[in-house]
């Protein structure tokens, strides 16, 4: 991809620095006034859910209000991000999803929300996206996956946490470099896509290389042959990323971020933002989310909108050129 990682990681303490700090009852009102709710667009169970619960825990402690997390899934996040689209704009409805929030706005004709209608709050982690596979698919490898479904054309499916995502866009990308067919089969969120693997119902799954690595290490039931991202991930040091195998087509910008209704007043995505950036770059928290096999990444204001405008155009240009096929 043509954006640097390296480069917004590293300003994104100065991002978050930058925001200066403003008295949310300067205008007679106290903000939070009751329980913030986050949204997410996934299934319980998986990373989103595990964030915002990890994220939740520190904003309340931060408001003195409860944090109750709300899972709505479907659509490739698209339901999750109308619902908080449309919500009062008061800073006490959050929607936590991943770069789909955005990508259905270049694939979809009617989403149900428009870009406009989210205001940014900050990015909150790189999102690795991993390639498993069942422990009876012979293969430990890319290479060796590939000459498989080639061996055995038209019987090996691959799962992603949606239509029109990033893991799909990695799916069919890999279809195209590599001149293979694998069927793509959509999930709500990598959680369910897993349960399949494991089951054996799919053969191979792009999702969250957290998720897939826990269930290598816990039971032996998948394997992960490869990761997006520059470098390899310091939870999967032995697993080379994709670039490495000769794919560099499947390193595609994943991201999370948390968002609030467009009209919501400034002063409170501000504040916000300062906390979520202090919040993602505890040592604790830096850790924990390392640990679940993805990178810190608190980008705030006009940073994080530049990044995401770059993402967007990488998907957007593979999306004209016609791989991706959003009626599957």
């Amino acid at each position: 991809m043509n954006i640097s990682r390296r480069h917004l990681l590293g300003a994104a303490a100065g991002a978050a620095a930058g925001l200066s700090a403003f008295p949310l009852n300067a205008q007679g009102s106290k903000f939070p006034s009751k329980p913030i709710q986050i949204v997410i667009p996934t299934a319980p169970g998986g990373g989103m859910d595990i964030f915002a619960r990890l994220f939740g825990q520190h904003l309340t402690e931060h408001y003195g209000q409860p944090t109750v997390v709300v899972s709505k899934p479907g659509a490739n996040a698209a339901i999750a991000a109308a619902f908080v689209a449309g919500a009062v704009p008061d800073g006490h409805t959050l929607l936590l999803t991943y770069s789909a929030v955005q990508l259905n706005t270049i694939t979809m004709p009617n989403p149900g929300y428009k870009w406009r209608d989210l205001a940014p709050i900050t990015s909150t982690v790189l999102s690795p996206v991993g390639l498993a596979v069942n422990a009876n698919v012979p293969a430990r490898n890319m290479q060796e996956l590939i000459a498989y479904v080639k061996g055995n054309p038209r019987t090996v499916s691959y799962g992603s946490y949606g239509v029109g995502s990033v893991a799909h866009f990695m799916g069919e990308s890999l279809n195209a470099a590599a001149g293979i067919d694998m069927r793509h089969i959509p999930y709500k969120g990598s959680n369910p896509a897993m349960m399949d693997l494991i089951g054996g119902q799919i053969g191979v799954a792009f999702g969250d290389v957290g998720l897939f690595s826990r269930e290598e290490q816990a039971s032996g039931r998948v394997r992960v042959l490869g990761v997006n991202g520059e470098k390899r991930l310091p939870l999967l040091p032995n697993i080379p990323t994709f670039g490495e195998q000769g794919l560099s087509q499947l390193d595609l910008p994943a991201w999370h971020g948390l968002f609030a209704p467009a009209a919501t007043p400034k002063a409170i995505v501000d504040d916000l933002a300062r906390e979520m950036a202090r919040i993602i770059q505890t040592p604790a928290i830096t850790t924990r989310i390392r640990e679940m096999g993805f990178e810190p990444f608190a980008v705030t204001g006009n940073a994080f909108n530049d990044y995401v405008d770059g993402a967007g155009k990488v998907l957007e240009s593979l999306f004209k050129s016609g791989r991706v096929k959003i009626d599957s």
